[in-house]
C-alpha cells in the first residue's frame, strides 16, 4: 500500500514536471488523507445529478482504486443521494481498470441486470447509445467508454490534447460549469 502511495504522488507530480522524493511522496499522502474528508462535490455536478435524479435516470459510477477508499470518498461526496451502491463499481472489486473496456462492458451487463423492468425496456442491447459516460481523463474515460459503445462527455477543464484521435468524445466541454446545460439539452432530445 505505501509503494502504491507513493508511485500515485510521485506520477501526479511528475505529470507537472515537479518531481518528489518517496519522503515527500508519503508526507503528502498523509496530508491527503486528512484533507479528502472536506471534499465537496462540484455545484455544477451536483446540479446535473439533481437534475438526472429529478428526469429518473439511472445513474451509476465506474472508478479505478481500491474499494474502501473510493467507498470513503463517495460517502465524504454524500454521493449515496444520487446512486445506489449496487450501481458503483470500483476496479479492485469489478477485476479490470479504466480504459480496459471490459469494466464498461461489465457496468452496462449490471446496470441493465439490476435496472427496474422499465429500464430493461428502454435499453437494449443493440442500443448502446442510451449509455453516456461522463469523465474528465481522455485516456481513462472516454477511449474505455467509447471502446465500449458509450457515448461519451468529456469534461477537458485541464485543456489537455490528446494525442490520439481514433477515439473522440461524443461531447467535449471544457469546465465542469457547462455539463449542466449539455445534460439539460440532451434530455430534451
Amino acid at each position: 500500500m505505501e509503494y502504491l502511495c507513493i508511485y500515485r504522488a510521485k506520477s501526479a507530480f511528475a505529470d507537472h514536471n515537479i518531481y518528489i522524493d518517496n519522503e515527500k511522496a508519503i508526507k503528502f499522502q498523509h496530508e491527503y488523507t486528512k484533507a479528502k474528508k472536506s471534499i465537496k462535490l462540484n455545484e455544477y455536478m451536483e446540479k446535473s445529478l439533481n437534475l438526472l435524479k429529478e428526469n429518473n435516470y439511472q445513474i451509476g459510477i465506474i472508478s479505478n482504486g481500491l474499494h474502501d477508499n473510493q467507498f470513503e470518498k463517495l460517502k465524504y461526496l454524500d454521493i449515496y443521494r444520487y446512486v445506489q451502491k449496487n450501481c458503483i463499481f470500483i476496479s479492485e472489486d469489478v477485476g479490470f481498470h479504466k480504459p480496459d473496456s471490459r469494466i464498461f462492458d461489465y457496468v452496462k451487463k449490471s446496470m441493465l441486470k439490476t435496472s427496474a423492468d422499465k429500464y430493461n425496456e428502454m435499453y437494449s442491447k443493440d442500443n448502446s447509445n442510451e449509455f453516456f459516460y461522463i469523465g474528465d481523463s481522455y485516456q481513462n474515460d472516454i477511449i474505455g467508454a467509447n471502446n465500449a459503445g458509450y457515448s461519451t462527455i468529456w469534461v477537458n477543464h485541464r485543456s489537455y490534447k490528446p494525442t490520439d484521435r481514433v477515439s473522440t468524445a461524443s461531447y467535449t466541454i471544457n469546465s465542469f460549469d457547462e455539463i449542466y446545460n449539455l445534460i439539460k439539452s440532451l434530455i430534451k432530445k
